[in-house]
């Protein structure tokens, strides 16, 4: 029997055995050609004995035993506080080396935690693939967030894996300094004595103060 030591089988009773360790995902399938005589102890060295050639596939069965492995975007994900919702704010995605014709490689994601706002939100557009989209407008919400994803396969039981991913919303510059002190037209009277560097007024606006 040519087996590449994967496979032996009983000469009396014709049981065919696992003789070695089994990856699916080093070798799937096996031919195997396994021969059989008759009268093989009293008629081999005579030439009496007879014999016949059959050849069988062995297809090795998935066992769930790969974890899914994610990609998400390395550092932040910056984008601006106008930023279109409609529009996702980063893609994620994971693999699975188990075999894809089973659940033992069909990934789902998760938020599991979110550090900072409940804004945003996971949708799967394939297995293995999903996009991060906010649920709101992020106007005036600039600031990092933080969200913890986990990937899991289908598998029983099911291995999963997570990560954190970061999201920078920046300040857009839509508002032009407003002075709060002095008023317009204001009038400020200076003596002519007064020496370089003298404060002659503090001025104020959007509530932090200015000399």
């Amino acid at each position: 029997m040519s087996s590449n030591g994967k496979f032996s089988i009983d000469p009396e009773s014709g049981d065919l055995l696992v003789a070695d360790y089994l990856d699916r995902e080093a070798k799937q399938m096996y031919m195997l050609v396994i021969e059989a005589w008759d009268n093989y102890q009293f008629g081999y060295l005579s030439g009496e004995s007879r014999n016949a050639f059959k050849q069988i596939f062995v297809s090795i069965l998935d066992e769930n035993d790969n974890t899914p492995v994610m990609t998400v975007p390395e550092g932040c994900a910056q984008v601006t506080e106008f930023h279109n919702i409609r529009e996702p704010l980063m893609e994620i995605k994971a693999t699975d080396i188990d075999d894809s014709e089973t659940g033992n490689a069909q990934i789902e994601f998760e938020i599991v935690e979110t550090i900072g706002t409940n804004i945003f939100y996971l949708k799967q557009i394939a297995s293995g693939k999903a996009e991060i989209y906010s649920n709101q407008s992020l106007n005036n919400l600039y600031g990092n967030y933080s969200l913890l994803i986990t990937a899991r396969d289908k598998g029983v039981p099911s291995n999963a894996v997570s990560e954190k991913v970061d999201i920078c919303v920046l300040d857009f510059n839509d508002h032009a300094p407003n002075f709060i002190f002095p008023s317009n037209d204001s009038i400020i009277h200076v003596p002519e004595n007064a020496t370089v560097g003298t404060s002659i007024i503090q001025s104020y606006f959007n509530g932090g103060p200015r000399t």
